[in-house]
């Protein structure tokens, strides 16, 4: 079975796992010496199911290094992030607000609660708490402050000393550009500045519907920023997703009859196995729960208060 994203969203709860902040991962090695520059990448292309209507796509992940050291207390830059999917599928993210297009589609920064190595002392980093920017489509400023060992710059919600770290979950807005794109505004573009340091940006819980898609299509993705300089990525095409074949069936004679399945007109002289009918998976990870179990128990999938990112049921798995 696949493994179960660990990123969920609910209308007023927020049952985020991970922790995210915004912080450099890693630890210092030395001044950069080079230009601010990012790159993005899609490591795990998910295999989606043909005929579905949430299709869930690998996570776009964008990492940064190098760049200036802003001086404390600077306001730093944001950029807006745009998602585009190709061939053209209208995203089906779970959408809380119709009319502004606010979904669970999300940009999280720094790896949330992946226990990565971080040198920043505090709430910083993979460490953070989690801060939803509850201002979206506008931006929750931060400003560039040093952890508490003050060797580490990062971001804060307010420019002074021992503030807390700023707001690190963007939630994407569907259709602004189109319905096959979602936006986050508002990205604070703070470069990690030293060596052995990154900062990484994470989009994951983009879905899509592969209704009329054929199989062996890929689905890509290609990122627009505006401003470019505050996040420089390249805007080229990366493979999000792969229709696989999703079910075979078959019916099979049976070993202890030996009949063909199901004969007509010709009634067995008493009850007996007339045919097997088998159902095989296309990939490993092609069947699937309604929901995600928050517990390593016998049955936790069908508990009712568990309701996945991309479903409105819950009670049962399927």
């Amino acid at each position: 079975m696949e493994t179960i994203r660990k990123y969920y969203l609910a209308p007023f709860v927020f049952l985020l796992l991970a922790r995210p902040a915004i912080s450099q991962i890693g630890v210092i090695t030395g001044p950069a010496h080079s230009m601010f520059s990012c790159s993005a990448s899609v490591p795990s292309p998910a295999l989606l199911r043909p005929e579905s209507y949430t299709e869930l796509l690998g996570d776009i992940v964008i990492t940064c290094t190098a760049g200036p050291n802003y001086p404390r207390g600077t306001a730093i830059p944001t950029a807006n992030i745009i998602v585009y999917v190709t061939p053209y599928p209208p995203i089906t993210s779970r959408i809380f607000e119709p009319n502004t297009g606010l979904s669970d589609a999300l940009l999280l920064v720094d790896e949330p609660g992946s226990s990565l190595t971080t040198g920043a002392v505090g709430n910083y980093g993979p460490q953070a708490p989690q801060v939803l920017c509850t201002l979206t489509p506008a931006a929750c400023q931060a400003y560039s402050e040093l952890d508490k060992s003050g060797a580490y710059p990062v971001a804060a919600s307010e420019p002074s000393a021992g503030s807390p770290n700023a707001a690190n979950m963007i939630q994407g807005i569907v259709g602004d550009f189109g319905a096959n794109s979602v936006t986050f505004y508002g990205v604070p573009g703070m470069p990690p500045a030293y060596q052995g340091l990154s900062r990484v940006f994470r989009i994951t819980n983009i879905r899509v519907p592969t209704l009329g898609i054929t199989e062996g299509t890929q689905v890509q993705v290609f990122l627009s920023v505006n401003p470019l300089q505050v996040i420089p990525v390249a805007g080229s095409a990366m493979t999000a997703g792969l229709v696989q074949a999703a079910m075979t069936a078959s019916v099979n004679s049976s070993p202890a009859g030996g009949n063909a399945p199901f004969p007509q007109c010709m009634p067995p002289a008493g009850p007996a196995l007339s045919a097997q009918v088998s159902f095989v998976e296309g990939f490993k990870s092609m069947f699937k729960t309604r929901v995600a179990p928050l517990a390593n128990t016998a049955w936790a999938s069908t508990a009712t208060q568990y309701r996945h990112a991309g479903s409105e049921h819950s009670g049962r798995a399927v």
